[in-house]
């Protein structure tokens, strides 16, 4: 159950910060027609809760069937999942801090000769190290403590995740659950979420704090 949760975990963290960086940057740095409307149904979908959109993916994520696999009945089906719900909010923390980097420094670069992949990959994504930081451990997060997705997709138990197995200690003996042993499972589970927060640390808490004074 470990895997199957550090999997959804690596995943998540992985793709909201690949694809949420490109658009971020898309919607900080360029103009085109659209972008408001866009930046609007980000929001939207930001607001709305998980259980909003349980029914349409259950639908979509059934239907994609190839032989004896179902996305759906999937780790990776659970990730996409997540990912939906997670993305617009890795678009928009990495969108607020991609505004506070000066714009001069990716002038200097195309002065220098830097096409606009160029920029973007020698001076954005250097100076965006935290604020990728950020996202990264919050979509490590979601990934690792799922729990929503996972009870309603997945059927075959060598797919639970860690949060289902703590979820079938409750009541697993005659009506009575091992607090003990429940306490001890918890405390492993958060273990991991502990280890890469020190880990970037340093990178969290400046990608949380920046912008929050002017100077």
């Amino acid at each position: 159950v470990a895997r199957n949760s550090l999997f959804i975990a690596l995943v998540i963290g992985i793709t909201s910060v690949g694809i949420g960086v490109l658009a971020a940057y898309a919607f900080s740095r360029m103009r085109f027609r659209g972008r408001e409307a866009l930046m609007i149904a980000v929001l939207a979908v930001l607001m709305l809760p998980a259980v909003a959109a349980l029914a349409p993916l259950f639908v979509m994520l059934t239907k994609v069937q190839v032989g004896d696999f179902n996305l759906r009945k999937s780790l990776l089906g659970v990730a996409l999942a997540v990912i939906s719900g997670q993305l617009p909010f890795a678009i928009w923390n990495m969108k607020g801090y991609l505004d506070t980097i000066p714009r001069d420094l990716e002038e200097a670069a195309r002065v220098d000769g830097a096409g606009n992949f160029a920029v973007f990959w020698r001076v954005i994504l250097p100076l965006s190290t935290p604020v990728l930081a950020v996202t990264a451990f919050f979509g490590f997060i979601a990934g690792w403590t799922e729990f929503f997705f996972s009870w309603v997709f997945l059927e075959d138990p060598k797919t639970f995740t860690l949060a289902m197995a703590l979820n079938g200690m409750v009541g697993q003996y005659s009506g009575n659950t091992p607090w003990s042993s429940f306490a001890a499972f918890s405390i492993l589970v958060a273990l991991p979420v502990s280890v890469v927060y020190l880990f970037l640390q340093r990178y969290i808490i400046s990608g949380l704090t920046i912008g929050g004074v002017k100077g």
